[in-house]
């Protein structure tokens, strides 16, 4: 669940400024922001220093101390290309607070990952200490991403794909909505319309999140932007399951029912991710994502064909109504050491294409 830094759009009308309020340290290809907080979101000054950047292609890298944690908006930037989590430890030295690796400072681009000229580079020590042995990291998050294809249409309200996904696993509409952390806007779909359609036909993309003190709570970009027929919906969402909570199997089977439905999914990728309930991150290694499952909606399942959708090598499970369903494809059934090969198989199936008996695509 990870984007570009140089994708992260903004309104930008002037160059980039010889001295930007939140940069502290430059290097020819990357600037450094330094940030010495407990906890680090997406701000405004990191979000105007990305879009202005990012749109040199220069390479945004956040600087903390090794007690910092990151929100989930920010760790998925930083763990993505053409950014960094730099972490300055006393003892350490700096090391990449996503996969732990040593950094060295470097005039063309900024930290980077230190030189080695026999072996591999390992991560610094304690680095891989293992997540689950620790209390403030035992919950779940559940990594969705789900993206919704709208025809054109003036009466297209955006957001509805959010409200049933989120609402249907955890209870809970978005209460916010902003450019940036904190969401301090009131969650209201037509208000967020209203900004995408005052940015086309440039894309937009916002932060959705869920209410302060939630059983399970949320946060994630959406993002909106044009397609040759009409407008396409990214949420990247990120649910965290409190510690000891089965995942919510069921109530993910009910939000694909819904989103088909309402004819709200083209996709839905499911991963999981051992973490901390208040859904930030520490510099340390908390483990690959796991697949968990994929779906796709009416859309796709009518351009390839049912059979074919259907004759996957992972068993799919029709959901939603018989004039609009959607294929589940569970991966969590699968051996977990198969689990990524499964899914790089199904993907491969999916975007190959069908034909008919008498050869017909």
């Amino acid at each position: 669940m990870s984007f570009n830094a140089a994708d992260l759009i903004a309104r930008v009308e002037d160059d980039a400024p010889e001295h930007h309020p939140s940069v502290d340290r430059r290097a020819e290809e990357a600037v450094v922001i330094e940030m010495e907080r407990p906890v680090v979101p997406l701000t405004s000054w990191i979000a105007d220093a990305i879009a202005v950047f990012g749109a040199e292609r220069k390479a945004i890298q956040v600087l903390t101390p090794p007690t910092s944690r990151l929100t989930h908006p920010l760790w998925a930037l930083l763990s993505g290309p053409g950014a960094r989590w730099v972490v300055e430890d006393p003892e350490r030295g700096h090391f990449d607070g996503v996969n732990g690796l040593p950094l060295e400072w470097d005039e063309a681009k900024g930290f980077r990952p230190i030189s080695q000229t026999t072996g591999p580079v390992t991560p610094v020590e304690g680095f891989q200490t293992d997540a689950a042995q620790s209390s403030d990291s035992n919950a779940t998050h559940v990594l969705l991403d789900l993206t919704v294809e709208h025809p054109a249409s003036e009466d297209l309200v955006l957001g509805g794909g959010t409200e049933t996904l989120v609402s249907t696993l955890t209870g809970d509409l978005p209460a916010g909505w902003s450019t940036n952390e904190p969401a301090v806007r009131a969650w209201d779909r037509e208000a967020v319309t209203e900004l995408c359609k005052k940015r086309a036909p440039k894309a937009s993309r916002l932060f959705v999140a869920g209410p302060h003190g939630a059983e399970r709570p949320f946060i994630g970009p959406l993002t909106v932007k044009r397609t040759r027929t009409g407008l396409l919906e990214t949420l990247s969402l990120a649910v965290a399951v409190p510690p000891g909570e089965p995942f919510p199997h069921d109530d993910l089977m009910r939000a694909v029912e819904l989103l088909a439905a309402e004819r709200l999914i083209r996709t839905l990728v499911v991963n999981t991710l051992p973490g901390r309930a208040d859904l930030t991150y520490e510099p340390r290694w908390m483990g690959a994502p796991k697949p968990f499952g994929t779906a796709i909606g009416h859309a796709p399942v009518e351009e390839m064909g049912l059979e074919h959708a259907m004759s996957a090598p992972v068993p799919g499970i029709k959901l939603g109504p018989e004039d609009r369903t959607a294929v589940w494809y569970p991966l969590n059934e699968t051996d977990p050491k198969r689990a990524l090969s499964s899914l790089q198989e199904l993907t491969s199936h999916l975007m190959a294409p069908s034909f008919s008996s008498d050869g017909k695509r």
